[in-house]
């Protein structure tokens, strides 16, 4: 490493406001260029910052130079230029010049900061009062790393008030100005105009907020620009770094399924599976989280010292950094812990957050005026969202960072030091693990360089992408009037082919295909992508329909009708996904609320046109009738929509993977073990309701099925799959609450409104048309509710406080009924319906929201297919349970009325038709009627048992932000 020379010359070279370049090194050539110390006000004096140039073999006197920076803050670029000198030519070519510098305050450049003021022991002490560990190793340790951090700018502010009050002028505006001198004076020495200098520029993490910066302030003077691993220079410049954590645990399963890809061999952490290696991982933590290991350091005769949950920690932080390159090395040391040997693995903590003031210098100075962490209150929500973010590093991030320490920074600095404009024109690369091709490309080629900030310029959606959307609202539709079109049509189906009793299978068939298929509609969509699942479900939709509408045999309907339910759930699954990938997402949540008011009026009309259609041209044409509208969404999805973003197309060799290699990912065993589960679950919800000797044998044996078929599938899932159909390990994060969550809404909602209709019927002697009018309410409060969601949501940003006030809403709205209809409903009463559609609606669009903005984002296809899926079942268990609850409560209550009574032998009758009280005296209609209203009583007690329990839930969800 270069040394600064206690004379201010570093290594021998006069500064000069002239670039001239002086031999240095072998190969390389140096300079020590003047600049101002502040560019407004040049009366203050010059600055000197080293350059180091390395010529590319093939370059000549007119090759531009590429200035590269490592990034930091604090690297330095000399030290970079002269550790590869090797790599330089190989990575953007022979025929350029390679330049790199110390920005001011780093190393060879001038304005040092010593916050301690020659005073190490002063810095030992401090630093053993904070670096503590990860943030929550202890009760006190969030506190304690709060509290002490104002000390060091408390020293800091004294060493520049009382030795150097310019050492604060490091900040990275004034940096792009320098960058700015360089190219001029460069320029200059060529004989060109001034005017005319362009900068090509190569930056490597903080390295691309200097480049982001310098392009916000001279756009007219880039010539190329490469950014590599992008920071987020808006949160760099409010001290807010969040978006570095996003994504570290999906760098460590990459280890595991890499480690376990590379063989024994390569690996020495290497296991059968990854999940295997994740749960060693997971145990190896939790092993040194409670037990730390001591190294007493006799052996060796070295310092003793303890390994720790911490070391461990800053382990996984170090390797993520260059993945690729440290994961063998982090294996070999997983390896030795263990086999009990921690040697390399102590001390890691202390290595890694080792204080430098050059470093906080430059951060905190360029967050002065910004700095959104300053409070108590700002660290603890800060260290609660990289936790939430991150079960690998969440804990130990914040305090690697550290920026913490800025809160009582206290830099006087002039405007031309403070950065004016937002710096956010950052080249678009996926994440800050990918790195952008190496080449450079002017800024009107492939990737604009200079983007504008999604908070300045709101993303507009396109309006051929709208009609798209508005198109695939008619598929939605359609699907979910097909679901409840059988509903008032089965029973003449079933006894038109003698087989009344199994008419019910009709049902089921739908939802047992809608439910196969939810899961597996994310997975193929990532695959294939958005749009060819999406015409495949239509097409097969198509032939569902038209398999219905021209069966035999119940048989035959039964399997149609699971290949509409397989079809239907990719037609709705997949314009959801595609609205996520269309839409900004503060509109998300209205255009979820459209799609939802589709769903919604698909199924309130759905049995009133299948009633209507059966009673005039026959129950076929209920299916064949749907045919001329799914070939207008099928051309539509052909010609209109867009082949939108897969995991296929993001992959850069994809155009070489075979289509067989594509299907070797299809989790075929997980289908197979999932079908089974389900189609047991079904055979058991169905069993509940049936009266037989043999009833609790059967609901016995089922049980047990189903559980040995679950646990295969678990297993499968987390031990055998490759893309396995559901996130497993995810639903033991956020996702797996949100999908609670829909179960026990959907559950106790179900039980209440399958059962509306029969309470008018039976208590009110109200008709089929009547009493359907009075359900409408129902879907109007559940259009009202979501349109409102949408709005509010896409206006303020935020979900949870009006998701809370409708989970009240709900349960209010459930023991209204409970209460007023004990005895009757009269017909205002009814309007308590509507609020229990309104609130709901506002549950279903806040809740998209919550999972999706909570879900990782590369696998966020399967997580929304999983959170429709515990959609389903929650509507299966409520239809269960609702007809359970009134259908046993109604015998035991008629059997114990009617004992004695001539009619008892009727109870089958009554229990099989809602109107066939009606054929019987009044005594007995009386007795029938009071019978059923102390039945109905218990399904809204269970609805606002099964919603009261969500809202703890939902309470302990973070909400997530959706900028």
């Amino acid at each position: 490493m270069l040394n600064h020379g206690e004379d201010g010359i570093a290594y021998g070279i006069e500064p000069s406001a002239n670039l001239t370049w002086t031999p240095c090194f072998d190969d390389f050539t140096c300079s020590r260029l003047l600049v101002p110390l502040d560019y407004s006000n040049r009366g203050l004096g010059t600055i000197s910052i080293a350059f180091i140039k390395l010529a590319g073999k093939d370059a000549t006197a007119e090759s531009p130079s590429i200035v590269i920076n490592p990034g930091g803050p604090g690297g330095s670029g000399v030290d970079l230029l002269l550790t590869y000198r090797t790599v330089a030519g190989q990575m953007f070519g022979e025929h350029y010049n390679f330049v790199s510098f110390d920005p001011r305050g780093v190393n060879n450049s001038d304005l040092h900061l010593d916050c301690f003021s020659g005073k190490p022991e002063a810095g030992l002490a401090f630093s053993q009062l904070h670096s503590t560990g990860a943030t929550d190793i202890s009760s006190t340790s969030l506190e304690e790393q709060y509290y002490s951090s104002s000390i060091y700018g408390e020293w800091c502010n004294d060493a520049v008030d009382n030795e150097s009050p310019h050492d604060y002028y490091v900040t990275t505006p004034a940096v792009a100005h320098d960058l700015l001198t360089f190219i001029e004076a460069e320029a200059e020495v060529a004989g060109q105009s001034l005017a005319d200098a362009k900068l090509w520029y190569y930056g490597i993490s903080y390295g691309t907020v200097i480049g982001s910066t310098f392009a916000s302030m001279f756009p007219e003077r880039v010539g190329r620009m490469i950014l590599d691993g992008v920071v987020n220079a808006e949160q760099y410049y409010n001290n807010e770094w969040t978006d570095n954590v996003d994504q570290m645990d999906e760098a460590m399963e990459k280890f595991s399924s890499f480690c376990h890809s590379a063989g024994p061999g390569k690996c020495s952490f290497w296991g059968p599976t990854p999940a295997n290696i994740t749960a060693r991982l997971d145990g190896l933590i939790h092993q040194l989280q409670n037990h730390p290991v001591p190294v007493s350091g006799v052996q060796n005769q070295v310092l003793p010292t303890l390994a720790t949950y911490s070391d461990l920690k800053a382990l996984f932080l170090t390797t993520i950094y260059a993945p690729l390159k440290k994961f063998p090395a982090m294996a070999d040391i997983l390896h030795q812990l263990e086999s009990g040997d921690v040697s390399a693995l102590a001390g890691m903590f202390d290595g890694l957050n080792s204080i430098s003031d050059a470093r906080l210098a430059i951060q905190c100075a360029d967050s002065y005026r910004r700095n959104r962490l300053t409070t108590m209150e700002d660290f603890k929500s800060y260290v609660e969202y990289t936790i939430s973010k991150s079960k690998y590093m969440g804990d130990i991030y914040p305090i690697y960072q550290d920026n913490i320490l800025c809160r009582s920074f206290r830099p006087k600095l002039p405007d031309s030091m403070v950065v004016q404009v937002r710096a956010t024109c950052l080249l678009s690369l996926p994440d800050r693990y990918s790195y952008c091709k190496k080449r450079l490309v002017p800024p009107n080629e492939e990737s604009p360089l200079c983007q504008a900030s999604s908070n300045d310029v709101p993303h507009q959606i396109k309006r051929s992408d709208l009609l798209t959307i508005y198109s695939t609202f008619l598929g939605v539709f359609i699907a979910s009037a097909d679901e409840f079109l059988v509903l008032s049509t089965y029973t003449t189906i079933a006894s038109q082919f003698h087989r009344l009793s199994e008419g019910s299978w009709l049902l089921v068939a739908y939802n047992f295909g809608y439910c196969i298929a939810l899961p597996m509609c994310g997975t193929l969509s990532d695959i294939y992508g958005r749009k060819n699942v999406l015409i495949t479900s239509y097409i097969f939709f198509l032939l569902g329909c038209l398999a219905s509408g021209g069966s035999t045999s119940l048989t035959q309907l039964v399997l149609a009708r699971v290949l509409a339910g397989a079809s239907g759930a990719g037609m709705v699954t997949l314009v959801s996904i595609i609205i996520m990938d269309l839409v900004p997402p503060r509109e998300v949540a209205l255009y979820r609320s459209y799609e939802n008011i589709m769903t919604v009026m698909g199924r309130s009309l759905g049995v009133p046109i299948g009633g209507l259609l059966s009673d005039t041209v026959g129950w076929r044409w209920t299916f064949l009738g749907q045919v001329p509208f799914i070939i207008f969404c099928t051309l539509v999805g052909i010609y209109a929509l867009k082949g939108t973003q897969n995991e296929a197309e993001a992959t850069p060799s994809s155009e070489d993977v075979s289509s067989s290699s594509h299907l070797r990912n299809i989790d075929f065993a997980g289908i197979v073990a999932f079908s089974a589960t389900t189609f047991i679950f079904l055979l058991l919800l169905r069993a509940t309701g049936i009266k037989a000797d043999n009833a609790a044998l059967q609901i016995c044996v089922l049980f047990l099925s189903l559980l040995i078929s679950g646990a295969v599938f678990i297993t499968i899932e987390l031990f055998w799959a490759r893309k396995p159909i559901i996130p497993v390990p995810i639903l033991l994060k956020e996702l797996g609450l949100y999908c609670l969550i829909q179960v026990l809404l959907h559950s106790g909602r179900t039980a209440l409104v399958i059962n509306v209709i029969p309470y008018f019927i039976r208590t009110e002697g109200a008709s089929e048309f009547f009493a359907s009018m009075v359900y409408v309410q129902v879907a109007v409060g559940v259009l009202v509710g979501g349109v409102i969601a949408g709005v509010v949501i896409k206006r303020m940003g935020r979900y949870k406080a009006m998701a809370v006030s409708a989970l009240i809403i709900t349960i209010v709205s459930f023991v209204l009924i409970f209460i007023t209809w004990r005895d009757g409903c009269q017909y205002w009463e009814s309007s308590i319906l509507f609020l229990v559609g309104f609130g709901p609606g506002i549950l279903f669009s806040a809740l998209f929201i919550g999972m999706s903005h909570s879900s990782p984002k590369d696998c966020i296809s399967s997580c929304i297919g999983t959170f429709y899926l515990s959609q389903q079942l929650g509507i299966m268990i409520g239809s269960a349970c609702g007809s359970a609850l009134i259908q046993s409560t109604f015998r035991l209550n008629l059997s114990a009325q009617l004992e004695g009574n001539p009619h008892w032998k009727d109870i089958q009758n009554i229990l099989d038709d809602v109107k066939f009280s009606r054929t019987l005296p009044p005594p007995e209609q009386r007795i029938i009627r009071s019978s059923y209203l102390a039945s109905f009583q218990y399904v809204p007690l269970f609805a606002a048992s099964t919603t009261l329990a969500t809202l703890p839930i939902f309470l302990f969800l973070k909400e997530k932000s959706l900028d």
